[in-house]
């Protein structure tokens, strides 16, 4: 299972196309600006049914501004429904040129309201993934499970652990950084608060 929300990655400048932001047409779930003012969006593209495989929930991270040649981003994609042992997935991102940022981005199960990130140099963020808007919830219902997050930090540093929280305050799960890469799962018993 856990292969199966392992991010593709599309680390390329996005190309011109029929969608006015990106060639990956979806909803916007989340977006924002980075500490320089760069604006960041996630997009939900609606799921299909590959050649007889299981449907996917597939979500598009792209920074940059909109339809530009310096827009780039990644693929993440879930396996639908979210097996309810899934913590998070997460990613980090390059520096942001010409400006001295990187950035940690992800999605998380809803039960997942605080991350921390510990950094190479022992430094922590906090952040609060956040709910696709609820007027999406309707149309694609399985967002209704689901956090996003893209959170920056400057550039040097390095997010090497990642830990998840519920609502209690319990650990939900903590991982190291496998080249930037970042996969939880959880069992359904949850651990304590301060456990690994």
């Amino acid at each position: 299972m856990l292969a199966a929300f392992a991010p593709l990655s599309l680390l390329a400048a996005a190309t011109a196309s029929a969608c006015p932001c990106t060639e990956f047409c979806g909803p916007v779930v989340d977006h924002g600006n980075s500490l320089f003012g760069v604006p960041w969006r996630i997009a939900a593209i609606p799921p299909s049914r590959g050649a007889g495989g299981p449907r996917e929930a597939d979500f598009h991270f792209s920074i940059g501004a909109c339809g530009e040649y310096s827009e780039a981003g990644y693929l993440v994609g879930l396996p639908l429904p979210v097996p309810r042992s899934f913590v998070f997935t997460a990613d980090t991102g390059t520096e942001v040129d010409p400006y001295p940022e990187g950035d940690l981005s992800g999605v998380t199960s809803r039960r997942a309201v605080t991350l921390v990130v510990t950094m190479d140099g022992g430094a922590t963020q906090t952040i609060a993934p956040r709910l696709a808007p609820r007027r999406l919830w309707k149309r694609l219902p399985w967002l209704r499970g689901l956090r996003f997050f893209d959170e920056f930090h400057p550039a040097g540093e390095r997010p090497q652990i990642l830990t998840a929280y519920d609502l209690a305050g319990d650990v939900l799960a903590r991982r190291s950084s496998n080249h930037g890469l970042f996969h939880a799962t959880a069992a359904v018993r949850l651990t304590p608060a301060g456990s690994p």
